[in-house]
């Protein structure tokens, strides 16, 4: 895979470094609308029961699920 140039969308730069891409599906993630916020460490971006309305990727760290249990 070769780099991408940095003004590439980070969603595309992180596809990337996994799969390699035809140009036609570069294209296709360029068009897709997308948000970039920083989230704190210990930040919940979804819990049981919402309804998710966009698709989250993270781009730095790492993310964890879990569950709470009623003792």
């Amino acid at each position: 895979m070769k780099p991408l140039p940095r003004g590439e969308p980070p969603l595309l730069r992180r596809i990337e470094t996994i799969a390699s891409l035809t140009e036609e599906e570069r294209d296709a993630i360029r068009q897709v609308p997308m948000t970039i916020r920083e989230l704190p460490a210990r930040t919940d971006f979804i819990r049981e029961g919402d309804r998710p309305e966009e698709c989250c990727v993270v781009l730095e760290g790492f993310a964890i699920r879990y569950k709470l249990a009623v003792n």
